[in-house]
């Protein structure tokens, strides 16, 4: 499935996909507040989707949009009611694990303050790196290889839980839907890697939180946009300024001194991961 954009009203989304039923492509209708989001089937199609949505939006009054009656075979297809969300809770299926496992070890743990011996089996390491080497964790190095990737799971304040919550539902439910379950959790694995070995290397063991794979799954829709546009993703401004503004902020230093540290590492780690990886060609369903 892909998104070719979005509707501000429920009956502008019901004729909308009665019309592109009529011209024989398939697609669905999902409502996400405040808006309602048009998703079509093949991608041969995106292309033709995309231009009929945009004269739509132009010009919604316009005869040819006024579908009346649809073939027989096209009249099953048709919902009563457009769909309030996607019914298959298999299709975030990733997301869904991620969103609930940080939330609940993040109250398990108090935030870093109770189970010190779960803190410890979710931690990267305890170990500081020797300056000026480049050594593995000893953990890892012995075969702890969930290491890498668990510290996503704990958060130590309302604030940092909230915050990746937020960003992580939006950017993951855009990619997990159109990628799939299984890629989106190799991108989530790969962009962990990536932002944790950088935070450790620059500046040891000590952090958490799910933020560098946050920002390597803004990388990869930001760079997708930019080099594949036909794949139809698409980063809101508002969110763009959003994660570049608290970037260079904690790069300042600023949020330090607001007593809120931020592992900068981990979340330019994630970003160039993520932006690697969206720069790589799909392959076409």
């Amino acid at each position: 499935m892909r998104k070719i954009g979005t509707l501000e009203s429920a009956k502008a989304a019901e004729k909308f996909h009665r019309f592109l039923l009529s011209i024989e492509i398939e697609s669905q209708v999902d409502e996400q507040p405040p808006v309602w989001e048009v998703w079509i089937s093949d991608d041969d199609q995106l292309d033709k989707a995309k231009a009929e949505l945009e004269s739509f939006v132009n010009f919604p009054d316009d005869a040819r949009f006024n579908v009346k009656n649809l073939p027989e075979s096209k009249k099953k297809t048709l919902p009563s009611t457009v769909h309030k969300k996607r019914t298959s809770s298999n299709d975030i299926a990733v997301t869904r694990f991620l969103f609930i496992g940080s939330i609940m070890m993040t109250i398990y743990t108090g935030m870093g303050a109770r189970h010190p011996e779960v803190m410890y089996a979710l931690s990267f390491s305890k170990y500081v790196k020797p300056d000026g080497l480049w050594h593995l964790p000893p953990e890892i190095m012995h075969g702890e290889i969930w290491r890498i990737f668990t510290p996503i799971f704990v958060h130590l304040s309302v604030f940092h839980l909230l915050f990746n919550m937020y960003f992580l539902w939006l950017l993951g439910n855009t990619i997990e839907r159109t990628k799939g379950s299984f890629r989106f959790l190799v991108y989530c694995l790969l962009t962990a890697a990536g932002a944790h070995f950088t935070q450790y290397f620059i500046a040891g063991p000590g952090f958490s939180g799910i933020s560098g794979v946050v920002y390597g799954l803004f990388g990869f829709l930001w760079m997708k946009q930019m080099v594949a546009p036909e794949e139809g993703y698409f980063v809101p401004e508002m969110l763009l300024a959003q994660l570049l503004i608290w970037l260079f902020l904690g790069i300042s230093g600023v949020l330090d001194a607001w007593g809120l540290p931020i592992a900068n590492g981990a979340h330019f780690g994630g970003l160039l991961a993520g932006m690697l990886i969206g720069s790589l060609p799909s392959r076409k369903k």
